[in-house]
């Protein structure tokens, strides 16, 4: 199933990039201090990063690596 991000924000959240797999939130991306990390799951714990870096692009392309079917 395919892993599309959606660029959303939230008053609470401010800006934040979903990841959507099959149409279902799996976590969301957010940019912080040159540094991008995507926290998996429907609320972001603070710490909790699954997965960070500092280019957009490589980290969505790591989302979809660990989500693909016999990922990590």
């Amino acid at each position: 199933m395919a892993i599309t991000f959606l660029d959303s924000s939230s008053l609470g959240l401010g800006f934040f990039i979903q990841a959507l797999q099959a149409g279902r939130p799996i976590g969301r991306i957010f940019h912080s201090a040159g540094v991008y990390r995507f926290y998996p799951g429907h609320e972001p714990t603070l710490g909790a990063a699954t997965l960070q870096g500092q280019d957009l692009d490589r980290l969505k392309d790591t989302i979809r690596e660990w989500y693909r079917p016999g990922g990590s």
